[in-house]
């Protein structure tokens, strides 16, 4: 299945990261954001093409073992919840930092960018098992019926927003329930070698 060919059609990705890309990832969550200074776009932007490079320029070595990666990826999503960044929600309520919720999907995003288009991404042997999907509404609501529920999305009157609520613990189960339902779906189709986290997204949103 042409994983990132479909991915690069769909989405025009860019490779090495720009402010501009940064800013159309940006503008994927834009919606549930108001009120953000051009200021502190610009600095998380910033961020957001630091983390690109940084992981570019030692990929081979954050790859090595799941619990490797995930120590980069919590110390950078860690970085950008540390940014001065005043907002208010889609309730009217402020914020002066970027959630977990919302620094994972821009994070990601950057790191899908990588897989499809840089040359490193293309010379990796092992270890893009490792990489995290980013987490979001529609591939978390068509899991559910495999995965058990995440306490801190469960809201009296339905599913909470992840990009508010989402607690450290509950985003890494989402992880693993993607790895384990990766696995189990490759063997189902009896595929020559297991689907990413992030092939598994594009799955679910329909994109093969």
């Amino acid at each position: 299945m042409p994983f990132r060919q479909k991915y690069i059609q769909l989405e025009n990705p860019c490779w090495p990261p720009t402010s501009v890309r940064a800013n159309v990832i940006y503008n994927s969550i834009a919606r549930t954001i108001s009120n953000a200074t051009s200021d502190s776009k610009n600095c998380v932007f910033n961020n957001m093409q630091q983390l690109a490079a940084d992981f570019d320029s030692s990929c081979f070595s954050y790859l090595g073992s799941q619990a490797t990666y995930d120590k980069w990826h919590s110390q950078w999503v860690h970085n950008l919840t540390q940014i001065p960044f005043s907002w208010n929600d889609k309730n009217g309520s402020s914020h002066h930092y970027l959630t977990l919720g919302i620094a994972q999907k821009l994070l990601n995003l950057s790191i899908k960018d990588w897989w499809a288009l840089a040359p490193n991404a293309q010379q990796v042997n092992h270890g893009l098992e490792c990489l995290h999907a980013p987490m979001d509404r529609v591939v978390y609501t068509a899991t559910s019926r495999f995965i058990c529920p995440l306490n801190s999305l469960i809201g009296k009157y339905g599913m909470k927003s992840y990009l508010y609520n989402v607690t450290c613990m509950d985003y890494l189960i989402y992880q693993q329930h993607l790895a384990q339902l990766a696995g189990g779906l490759s063997k189902a189709l009896n595929l020559s070698k297991p689907l990413l986290r992030i092939e598994i997204d594009q799955l679910l949103w329909g994109w093969v």
